[in-house]
């Protein structure tokens, strides 16, 4: 069995069928020695009291529970094959010194030692996909434009140039303490004021900048101060799609490219979410209007844009109608802005 069979046919198994299927366990072992969580010398089929310890520690990391259920399907698969970096690096959130010689990327000088720099520093911010060697290839300049787009405030990957010029914008943003840093939407909680939806629905669409999911974190803490504490049963604030795991086109949005967006799902009176319109009745357009000024109201970065076509909450200066035919009537979408260097 394979994981990708898994996967594709929404297969289910046990631990014990896992650890009996050798080369399932070797592909297991393959990307948990990618994630660096499994030393290189153990990835054989074999299973070790090292290969539970790292994937113990995956499913920590992935925000799944299959190590306590003893169950695996197409989740943890899908998790497993498709996140490119689980572990936070503790460089990342500091500023960094990239003494480039030439210009790294597409028509770029390309020394290799400067790809290289560029390379470890892109892999220190979360974009780890790449590699960390002196090669420039394809997914080498497709990271660079996404960094790019995300540096230029774009919800697409696109108008950019993928080439880092040296003491250009795309440099100074690289080293700066301030660099967008490429994560997963943490799980949430009721204590949190939010929840993940991608994640509860085993997707890797809840992708995208430290910038986002700090907004979404301190709007939840927001939430729970200014409405929920005195609204308990009153539905998280229910985060879905951001972007794909390593960022770039997603068939279901015309945006969403460069995780700098993030939707909302409607809060129900009944406490749960989504599911709905804000033209239903259990619509609970109270809740909404705490999760929008709370959104608005956090601190930690610049809203750009609420789309949601609720015209209540339009007139109070919340969120915007695009006349867009319904598509924002059943959900909320939020854009923020590249902060300063």
């Amino acid at each position: 069995m394979k994981l990708q069979d898994i996967f594709n046919d929404s297969l289910v198994i046990t631990l014990d069928q896992l650890k009996a299927d050798s080369e399932l366990v070797q592909q297991i072992e393959i990307r948990l020695k990618t994630l660096g969580l499994l030393d290189t010398a153990e990835v054989d089929g074999v299973w070790r009291n090292s290969t539970e310890s790292a994937l113990v520690e995956f499913c920590r990391l992935a925000f799944l529970n299959n190590m306590n259920t003893k169950v695996f399907g197409r989740t943890f698969a899908k998790k497993l094959i498709e996140m490119p970096v689980l572990i936070p690096n503790p460089l990342a959130g500091q500023a960094a010194v990239l003494n480039l010689t030439g210009s790294v990327g597409r028509s770029g000088n390309n020394n290799s030692a400067d790809v290289q720099l560029v390379k470890n520093r892109l892999s220190d911010l979360g974009f780890s996909w790449i590699g960390r060697n002196g090669t420039v290839d394809n997914e080498t300049i497709r990271t660079i434009e996404l960094f790019q787009a995300i540096i230029s405030g774009r919800t697409i990957v696109g108008g950019v140039d993928g080439r880092i010029d040296v003491n250009g914008r795309t440099h100074q943003f690289l080293q700066s303490g301030n660099a967008p840093q490429w994560q997963e939407m943490p799980s949430g909680s009721s204590t949190e004021g939010f929840i993940n939806h991608d994640n509860q629905q085993g997707d890797t669409h809840d992708f995208g900048t430290n910038w986002m999911v700090e907004t979404i974190q301190e709007a939840g803490k927001l939430y729970l101060t200014n409405f929920r504490n005195s609204h308990p049963n009153a539905a998280l604030i229910a985060t879905n799609n951001l972007s794909i795991a390593r960022g770039g086109n997603t068939s279901i949005h015309q945006t969403h490219e460069t995780g700098l967006s993030c939707d909302i799902l409607l809060p129900r009176r009944d406490g749960t979410f989504g599911r709905i319109t804000f033209r239903d009745g259990v619509y609970d357009r109270d809740a909404m209007e705490a999760m929008l000024r709370s959104i608005r109201n956090q601190g930690k970065y610049r809203i750009k844009q609420i789309f949601f076509n609720d015209f209540s909450l339009v007139v109070k200066g919340l969120c915007q109608n695009l006349n867009d035919g319904g598509v924002h009537d059943n959900h909320a979408h939020i854009d923020i802005e590249t902060p300063q260097l």
